[in-house]
């Protein structure tokens, strides 16, 4: 096992982004990295009808705090607060899912009772189907509360029975996504709460925020032998690559301003990802929200007891899912051989891109690699930063390695030769 981890990084982050200088490591959001899969769970959906009935009450719920306010994006910590400026004793809320959960009874009850898992994209189309009918109850209730000016009470076909008949049904998700496109048409005449139309994929996304933390990446290589490696993180080898080594025999670096040490996470290109049941998976709720999951109308959920019962070990079990599916990268990305260090947003979802920064200790950073094209002025900038941090933290000069990377005949990849800096 080596103790040296390599991250090829552009000038435009050594120099603009001042990550040398200011001795940081930036860590990106999953979706902002060049693999479509990362920060993919295959979530999927089984559970008794007490979860299923709070599904579609925090589904209203959402709704109904979409209704509210003008905004587009509403993660789910806000929902409560938003119905709480608008609606203090909820009766809107409790209304409209009682209204509901009563015309989708049979509904969920199939969904309850369905054998096999639901799919996220099952689980889509059928609230697309259910859209309509959706839609009139919660105009009836908002157009009977006075919270809009018109009723469109006429519900121009309903979809509930086949949504009900395809519950059922052993069709795989190409039939449902062909019966789904054959058979919907949106119905424009709706100004007043078109936004239910866009909201089963916008829920369906936001109550990720109750199973696992968002996770931001920093990535290193085991070797920075690979060109196209070199070509795509080192915009086409014009950057440099650092090298550090990690603290002895525990394979982690030292982020100062947290004062703690972060492991090297290695990347798992041979396995696939988990099918994970999202009510089984709810990590990041506190224990009011668990009765409100878990609980309906004084009704337990079967998964109440069986969460409860070894909490310990449905924790230890939870977050073994997550590392799992953090860490792992298809087959075809396992020339990069990717080493990671992760930064996870334990206490809000979201961290705010001042706090993806994070300082590294200066004595872990033992050399760079300059890139087969980093232009010669960029490499003597990057001299000067070092020689006065190694100043500055009152290391000698001469210990720090700097290399020059060229391409191997005989090996037919990326080497490197150590070159000597002459300073005066």
């Amino acid at each position: 096992m080596t103790n040296f981890f390599y991250r090829i990084r552009t000038l435009e982050s050594i120099f603009e982004r001042g990550e040398l200088e200011n001795q940081e490591i930036f860590f990106q959001e999953p979706e902002k990295l060049n693999d479509p899969m990362e920060g993919f769970i295959d979530f999927v959906y089984k559970g008794d009808e007490v979860v299923w009935k709070n599904f579609f009450k925090y589904y209203i719920t959402y709704a109904l705090a979409v209704f509210f306010t003008p905004r587009k994006n509403i993660s789910f910590r806000e929902i409560e607060v938003i119905l709480e400026e608008h609606d203090k004793d909820k009766v809107i809320q409790k209304y409209l899912t009682e209204e509901i959960i009563e015309y989708f009874k049979e509904f969920i009850t199939k969904l309850s009772n369905k054998n096999t898992p639901i799919k996220k994209e099952e689980l889509e189309y059928y609230l697309y189907l259910l859209y309509d009918d959706f839609r009139i109850v919660f105009q009836k209730v908002l157009f009977t509360i006075k919270k809009i000016n018109k009723e469109y009470a006429t519900l121009k076909e309903s979809h509930l029975n086949n949504a009900i008949k395809l519950i059922d049904s052993n069709d795989n998700n190409e039939h449902l996504k062909l019966f789904f496109e054959n058979s919907y048409n949106v119905n424009q005449n709706i100004a007043e709460v078109d936004f239910l139309y866009h909201l089963p994929p916008v829920f369906l996304n936001i109550i990720k925020e109750l199973t696992f933390p968002k996770t931001y990446i920093a990535s290193f290589l085991e070797e920075p032998s690979n060109s196209s490696v070199w070509g795509n993180y080192g915009k086409n080898h014009t950057g440099v690559c650092l090298i550090f080594e990690s603290n002895n025999n525990s394979l982690t670096l030292s982020i100062t301003n947290e004062n703690m040490e972060y492991p090297f996470e290695k990347i798992n290109y041979n396995s696939d990802f988990n099918e994970i049941n999202f009510f089984e998976s709810l990590g990041l709720i506190n224990g009011f929200e668990f009765d409100s999951w878990y609980v309906y109308d004084g009704n337990k959920s079967i998964l109440f007891d069986k969460i409860n019962k070894d909490w310990d070990k449905w924790r230890d079990e939870h977050w073994d899912r997550y590392m799992h599916n953090v860490l792992i990268k298809t087959k075809d990305w396992k020339y990069e051989k990717e080493y990671r260090i992760l930064v996870k947003s334990i206490l809000s979802y979201e961290i705010p891109l001042c706090k993806l920064k994070l300082k590294y200790n200066f004595n872990n950073l033992k050399g760079i690699i300059f890139g087969i094209r980093t232009p010669i002025e960029s490499q003597n900038k990057i001299v000067h930063i070092i020689k006065s941090k190694c100043e500055k933290n009152n290391i000698d000069f001469k210990n720090f390695e700097f290399y020059r990377a060229y391409y191997c005949q005989k090996s037919k990849n990326i080497q490197k030769h150590k070159i000597n800096i002459k300073t005066k």
